[in-house]
């Protein structure tokens, strides 16, 4: 079957992610999984979803809130992977 929805993974320390998920404007379809721990070091992740016609609008978001952060020099940036087949690594 084909894909339904789009997903991108955020995985940063939980001040990291609490601070994009804060500033992130997401669309009104986007579920938001998480944060929850990975189990290693410090790190957290957040799931975020959105049917597949949102998808561009999730993907410029994002490219923007990394730019935001590289920007300001972010010294605890978040990961960002979008589609990624394995969410959990």
């Amino acid at each position: 079957l084909p894909p339904t929805a789009r997903l991108a993974a955020l995985t940063g320390t939980r001040a990291a992610l609490d601070v994009a998920l804060g500033e992130v404007r997401l669309p009104v379809s986007a579920s938001v999984l998480g944060p929850l721990p990975t189990g290693v070091d410090e790190r957290w992740r957040a799931l975020l979803t959105v049917p597949l016609d949102d998808g561009p609008t999730l993907t410029a978001e994002l490219a923007a809130l990394r730019a935001r952060a590289s920007a300001r020099k972010d010294p605890d940036p978040v990961h960002v992977r979008v589609d990624p087949r394995d969410p959990a690594s």
